[in-house]
């Protein structure tokens, strides 16, 4: 019965790490589509505001605001555990 017992416990950790890389893909998948999503407003706002010419510059501004915004919504989603 030990051993039927360790045999269970091995497959629901099995199962949790599966659970948790399948969570991970569909984020990765979101992510990419997010990304797609914000380049493109990056682009208009970009034109909109004519600030064309030196456009990696505010590429890299718009990365480090999503950046932090994504820390804290990690950090936040995080405190649901607790």
């Amino acid at each position: 019965m030990a051993a039927r017992r360790k045999l269970k416990k091995r497959i629901k950790k099995i199962e949790a790490t599966f659970a948790a890389a399948i969570a991970a893909a569909f984020g990765f998948v979101m992510a990419l589509a997010w990304n797609e999503a914000l380049k493109a407003l990056v682009d208009q706002l970009l034109v909109a505001f004519g600030l064309t010419g030196k456009e990696y510059i505010y590429k890299f501004m718009a990365a480090i605001v999503v950046t932090i915004i994504a820390i804290v919504g990690i950090w936040i989603v995080s405190k649901w555990k607790e």
